[in-house]
């Protein structure tokens, strides 16, 4: 594992003019990220075309004087990073510095040329070092055949960059990590972009330079000299003088070029791929993770199992059960139902008997916040948890094998037991006590949503209940009353529960004034129409609520697509494209999730996390309750789609208009540049977890090109966002990395 982005970039190549006297005492005298302030103009048309001329002479080995003619007319000092990638291992990054291009583009090129059989070496040798009698790898073995071997790469063309006093490592925070690079002094050699900062965790929780994980990215290349002199920066108490700078960025591998905008793809929210092949896509790569037992194993270290440790909960268990049934079922691939039955049977396996034995349940140890986990958790029975359990066995149909048809009876009988005369559920019991706990920790979107399992499970559960059907049926219209009460206590759009379970319920409407439709097309319209379409950043375009997250879109385009279905089903093609188009700028956010090459070329084994979604932009943030959500909301727009003759998502003109003008920002350098984006002040630690909010009197506004203001969080994540929760829990997983 190996990169080389911290190799002193400057040569004695020539003679270079030194800053006039009084304008800025601290500008360094080789060329630095401190001499550029002049963007390059550079269409996106020719970066492409100048990533790919640049990828194929490398390749074919072409003299580096030839390559020089590549480079744009560039009078003014710029800076150049190449990193070249194989998708198996990490990639090398190198950088150069010039007074132009051509000289940046020289120096890049000739350390590259230098540093590539040193690098073939390294592997080499690391590659056959003693195993102690083990057989390597297959993918050790394929990187033998080949050390230098590489066939991505990123071009980063630095823009501008802005000079700040006063760095601390140890207490200074970078608050804009996934937008900016970061550079010291040319005499320590310095240098990384925003994709290592967040692809490698080089920034901490709270934003500062993570010391011991960039030492061990320094010595991945045995490159003492430089963790020498990283250590005893660190060590330093001094404060030195650093650049945040912003680049154009560009991927070139065998598929083509595309520009990068903040580490993936510029406009990757019009996707060529069909919801149905996105999912098809990631749970290939579940199966690959799913084990004999039925438990999954984390695909890469920066997975968040729902439970630490002790893996996944129940109900991010069971939704994923239900979104591979559903896969199989309109794609026609078995394997997938099969794996959602071995799921189903893992759960069914840790269930529990009432002491009549007339009830079944499964147990989970209780979720604790941070401050807690000191006691031991007490086993829980919730209701959430076991009606989409009995919702997975239905799916499934396993109810055709008779075990599977005691196992949901008992199920449902406990899940039945638990309603209340309001309609309302007790959520959660303590076992073996079968007592209520004194404390719940569920949010109002948790409960409603538990009652809108519970709910959907007893009406579906009635069709094969016999003698019992009636009273299930009458259980069912008690909550769903209930259910309709509460979202017409809510006036306001904004103020209502959007919980796709919820909208499926809903779904069951059988007319268009049916009470359940005029509930479900205010959940549509309360998901649809609170999306930002003046974003601060391009990408960002289509956020739904004020908060980044992509699954949370993904569940609000669930909830559309589920009125949607409605009204196919009572021939209203024109409403249901009417409502999809509303959506469309959730639609364009929530692809943006998908993780392809050129979005995972920063991080550690890229080809991990091909086709895996991923939470939000600022980092990553990876967990099963994600990747279920995007399924089951790709699903439902799948099915829309085939239903309307495998239309395109439709969109609006204007939204269309909109979004393309956003992405014209992205041209304008610079773009985000302001000393504020580097906090100098020497606060104490903050507790490490996520943020899903700005902390009053933590953040850093600044204005970005355009007018626009721009909030610096005061933490950053690789986790999953906090937000209410879906899955039964304190919130929507989070914490630190």
């Amino acid at each position: 594992m190996l990169r080389l982005s911290f190799l002193c970039c400057f040569l004695a190549l020539g003679v270079f003019a030194q800053p006039g006297p009084g304008l800025d005492r601290g500008m360094p005298s080789v060329p630095w990220f401190d001499h550029v302030r002049q963007p390059l103009a550079l269409s996106s048309e020719q970066g492409r075309a100048l990533c790919l001329a640049l990828r194929k002479g490398l390749l074919d080995e072409v003299p580096i004087e030839e390559l020089l003619a590549l480079a744009p007319k560039d009078k003014t000092p710029r800076g150049v990073f190449i990193s070249l990638g194989d998708a198996a291992w990490p990639e090398r990054t190198y950088f150069g510095l010039g007074y132009d291009f051509s000289s940046a583009l020289r120096q890049v090129l000739t350390i590259l040329r230098d540093r590539e059989p040193a690098y073939a070496e390294l592997m080499r040798s690391r590659l056959q070092g003693d195993q102690g009698g083990k057989a390597l790898p297959s993918s050790w073995r394929e990187k033998l055949k080949n050390p230098g071997h590489w066939s991505s790469m990123r071009l980063d063309i630095v823009q501008a960059a802005l000079p700040i006093e006063g760095f601390s490592i140890s207490r200074s925070r970078v608050m804009m990590c996934s937008l900016n690079g970061l550079a010291f002094r040319p005499g320590e050699g310095f240098a990384f972009t925003a994709e290592q900062m967040t692809g490698r965790y080089l920034i901490d929780a709270e934003r500062r330079l993570n010391v011991r994980q960039i030492g061990d990215f320094i010595a991945e290349s045995d490159n003492w000299g430089a963790l020498k002199t990283w250590l005893s920066m660190a060590n330093s108490e001094q404060e030195g003088r650093v650049c945040i700078f912003e680049y154009d960025s560009y991927f070139a591998d065998e598929q083509g070029c595309r520009r990068l905008f903040r580490g993936h793809p510029v406009q990757s929210g019009i996707s060529g791929r069909s919801p149905l092949a996105m999912s098809s896509a990631v749970a290939k790569r579940l199966l690959d993770c799913l084990q004999e037992d039925g438990s999954l194993k984390a695909p890469f270290p920066e997975w968040q199992s729902g439970r630490g440790e002790g893996g996944e909960f129940v109900s991010s268990q069971a939704e994923l059960a239900i979104a591979l049934a559903r896969l199989a079922e309109m794609s026609g691939e078995q394997e997938f139902l099969l794996a959602s039955k071995k799921i189903i049977k893992a759960l069914l396996k840790n269930c529990r008997s009432s002491a009549d034995k007339l009830m079944r349940f499964v147990l989970e140890e209780e979720e604790l916040a941070p401050d807690e986990r000191q006691q031991d958790p007490r086993l829980m029975l919730n209701v959430q948890g076991n009606a989409l359990l009995c919702l997975a066995l239905m799916e499934t149909g396993l109810l055709a094998e008779e075990q599977y048809a005691q196992a949901c009876r008992e199920i449902m009988m406990y899940v039945s037991r638990q309603q209340l005369r309001s309609g309302d559920f007790i959520h959660s019991l303590v076992y073996p006590d079968m007592r209520r706990p004194l404390e719940e920790a569920y949010s109002e979107e948790s409960r409603t949503e538990t009652v809108a399992l519970a709910a959907l499970a007893m009406r579906r559960y009635a069709e094969y209940a016999g003698e019992s059907r009636l009273t299930l049926i009458k259980r069912y219209e008690l909550s769903l009353k209930f259910l309709l009460l509460r979202l017409e206590q809510h006036k306001e759009l904004a103020a209502l529960p959007l919980s796709p379970w919820l909208a499926e319920l809903l779904g069951q409407a059988e007319t268009l004034d049916d009470a359940q439709s005029v509930q479900l097309g205010r959940l549509a319209l309360a998901a649809s129409l609170q999306v930002e379409k003046e974003p601060a950043f391009p990408d960002l375009f289509g956020l739904p609520r004020s908060f980044p997250s992509m699954s949370l879109a993904a569940e609000q385009t669930w909830i559309v697509a589920s009125l949607c279905q409605f009204f196919l089903r009572q021939g209203k093609k024109e409403l249901a494209n009417d409502f999809l188009a509303d959506a469309w700028p959730l639609w364009v956010f929530q692809q943006q999730a998908r993780i392809e090459p050129a979005a995972a070329s920063a991080l550690p084994r890229p080809e991990l996390y091909y086709d895996f979604f991923r939470d939000h932009l600022e980092d990553f943030g990876f967990d099963l309750n994600g990747q279920s959500t995007q399924m089951l909301s790709m699903l439902a727009i799948a099915k829309c789609l085939s239903q309307m003759d495998g239309a395109a998502f439709p969109k609006r003109p204007e939204d269309l208009r909109a979004w393309q003008k956003n992405w014209r920002m992205i041209e304008q350098r610079p773009f985000c540049l302001d000393q504020s984006l580097v906090r100098k002040s020497a606060e104490g630690e903050t507790p490490r977890h996520s943020s899903g909010s700005l902390e009053r009197g933590t953040s850093v506004t600044v204005q970005a090109k355009g007018g626009k203001m721009v909030g610096g969080e005061p933490q950053v994540t690789g986790r999953v966002l906090e937000r209410k929760s879906r899955a039964g829990g304190r919130t929507r997983r989070g914490g630190g990395r």
